[in-house]
């Protein structure tokens, strides 16, 4: 992820999880990759998957709010752009 590449981290994550579906880690990562292509239906489900074996981890809950964040703001910009076309 900090290379910038997000469709490689996802690869190696979903790798992780078929070895270990447990990894929190990895689900928490796929998540961040997921959210950085703005999947945010699939960033959730990661993310509640990591807090299934974490509950209470600071940094998913985080991350979890973030992506319903940055969610609707996506929605509210799409809002913005299509009604601008129909005038």
């Amino acid at each position: 992820l900090k290379t910038g590449d997000p469709i490689g981290a996802l690869a190696l994550c979903k790798k992780v999880l078929l070895l270990d579906p447990q990894n929190p880690k990895a689900q928490y990562r796929a998540g961040l990759a997921l959210l950085e292509m703005k999947n945010f239906e699939e960033a959730r489900s990661s993310f509640m998957n990591a807090l299934k074996i974490q509950p209470n981890d600071k940094q998913i809950l985080s991350a979890l709010r973030k992506t319903n964040e940055r969610e609707k703001k996506c929605v509210h910009d799409e809002k913005r752009l299509f009604s601008n076309m129909f005038r």
